[in-house]
């Protein structure tokens, strides 16, 4: 497993965490609640949504066997116990300087970082983002090469 990089001019006064997980949906909450459950102490999930939609219940309501609201429940329900959860979006990462930064501003270093969920993409598409440990090791999806206009 390779080391992060905590550099102490890195977090000069500024927020840090251990790991940092953008995405709030079924594969971030899973994540947080793993790492969390393995011992670590300082997991924050950066989520803007009250909702959590657990996807995978979506097929069932496809098949006319549960109804739509069945999918939704409030974020802080499936939030993992002693996870900070950071109510804002993302709005970009630096993996040289390993941080996250959020729609007001706000800067969160980390050592590790798990991007999960979809990235947003003009003109409405959406481009699947691979799990990894830190952001300079997200690969593109194949399945990106496929989407119109590219």
């Amino acid at each position: 497993m390779s080391q992060p990089n905590p550099s102490p001019e890195h977090h000069s006064g500024a927020e840090h965490h251990k790991v940092v997980i953008v995405g709030g949906g079924t594969g971030g909450i899973t994540v947080a609640a793993r790492l969390r459950r393995a011992g670590l102490d300082d997991v924050t999930v950066v989520e803007p949504s009250s909702s959590h939609h657990y996807q995978p219940l979506l097929t069932l309501v496809g098949g006319g066997r549960c109804p739509a609201s069945a999918t939704v429940r409030p974020e802080a329900d499936v939030m993992p116990k002693d996870v900070t959860w950071v109510r804002e979006a993302a709005t970009g990462t630096d993996p040289a300087a390993q941080t996250v930064t959020t729609e007001s501003g706000r800067t969160l270093h980390y050592d590790y970082l798990a991007y999960l969920g979809v990235h947003p993409r003009p003109a409405g598409w959406y481009r699947p983002v691979h799990h990894a440990r830190r952001a300079d090791q997200v690969r593109r999806s194949p399945a990106e090469d496929r989407l119109p206009g590219r």
